[in-house]
C-alpha cells in the first residue's frame, strides 16, 4: 500500500452533514468502526447490530451512509438491514469477503476483505479484514473532507505498512503463548477490559475464548471493572489492554 491509495468514491458522502451508520451480525468490529471513522474522518457514526435494524425504525435519509459488514454476504439479518436501509433511502455500501454475495450485489459500493474462504466460524481474518479495510475507509474520507492534515496522513499510512512485520513477530510468540495456555488451562471465568480503541478488542478476545475453549469469559470497558471487583478476586481472571499510542495523538503532540 502507498500514501496515495485510490478507490473508488462515487456514493460515499463527504459533507460535513453527513451521518453514517455501520450494520452487521458482529457487534466488535462494529465499534471499531465507529472508533476509527469518527476518530480520523470526523463523521458521526451510529452502531446498530444487524438482527435489531430493521425494529429500531432508524431515522435515516439520502444523506445516511449506511455501511453493511459481513464475511459471507448472505447473513439474513444484514440482508433484512440492507433493504430497510434501502427502503428508506438511505446511501448503501458494504465491507465482504465472499466476491458476489448478496450484500455485494444490492449495495450502492463495496468494499472487497479479498481474505480467502472461512475455514471456521472464529476465523481471525474476518475480524482483522475489515478493520483494515475501515482504516483505509476512514483515512480516505479524511482526505477528501480535509479533515486530516497530510502530516498525519502519512503517519496513520505508514503506522498500517508495520502490519505484517507485527504479525509475523506475534505469531513467533507461540511458545509464550503455550505458556500462558497451561498455566490458565483451569480457569472457569475470564474477564478481558479495554479502554479506547481496545474496548472492542476486549470483547473480540472474550468471544474468541468462549468460541474456541467454551471457557465463560465476558469483555467490558476497563473503567467497569470498578463494579467487578469482589467478582474478580473470586472467579474471574482478568486481561487488561491497554489504550495504544495513536499517531494521532503523536502527531498533535508535536505541532
Amino acid at each position: 500500500m502507498t500514501d496515495n491509495f485510490t478507490t473508488t468514491t462515487s456514493g460515499i458522502p463527504v459533507e460535513s452533514d453527513d451521518h453514517s451508520l455501520t450494520v452487521g451480525p458482529d457487534g466488535p468490529i462494529l465499534l471499531q468502526d465507529t472508533y476509527l471513522i469518527e476518530k480520523i474522518a470526523r463523521i458521526p457514526v451510529e452502531v446498530v447490530i444487524a438482527s435489531e435494524f430493521r425494529y429500531s425504525d432508524p431515522i435515516l435519509n439520502d444523506r445516511t451512509l449506511v455501511l453493511a459488514i459481513s464475511q459471507s454476504g448472505e447473513t439474513a439479518d444484514t440482508l433484512a438491514a440492507m433493504e430497510e436501509a434501502r427502503r428508506k433511502g438511505a446511501i448503501l455500501w458494504s465491507i465482504v469477503n465472499a466476491i458476489g454475495s448478496q450484500a455485494i450485489r444490492v449495495a450502492d459500493g463495496f468494499i472487497s476483505m479479498q481474505t480467502g474462504p472461512e475455514i471456521g466460524v472464529a476465523s481471525t481474518k474476518a475480524f482483522t479484514a475489515p478493520l483494515v479495510d475501515q482504516y483505509m475507509l476512514a483515512i480516505l474520507l479524511a482526505d477528501l473532507r480535509g479533515t486530516l492534515d497530510e502530516k498525519t496522513r502519512r503517519a496513520l499510512v505508514s503506522d498500517l505498512r508495520l502490519v505484517p512485520d507485527l504479525v509475523g513477530r506475534t505469531l513467533d510468540r507461540e511458545g509464550e503463548v503455550e505458556l500462558v495456555a497451561h498455566s490458565l488451562k483451569d480457569i472457569r471465568d475470564c474477564l478481558y477490559l479495554g479502554r479506547g480503541i481496545n474496548m472492542p478488542i476486549a470483547y473480540e478476545g472474550a468471544l474468541k475464548l468462549k468460541e474456541i475453549s467454551y471457557i465463560h469469559a465476558e469483555g467490558y470497558p476497563a473503567a467497569e471493572m470498578i463494579f467487578f471487583t469482589t467478582l474478580a478476586h473470586e472467579s474471574f481472571m482478568a486481561v487488561s489492554f491497554s489504550w495504544p499510542f495513536s499517531p494521532m495523538r503523536r502527531a498533535r503532540s508535536r505541532s
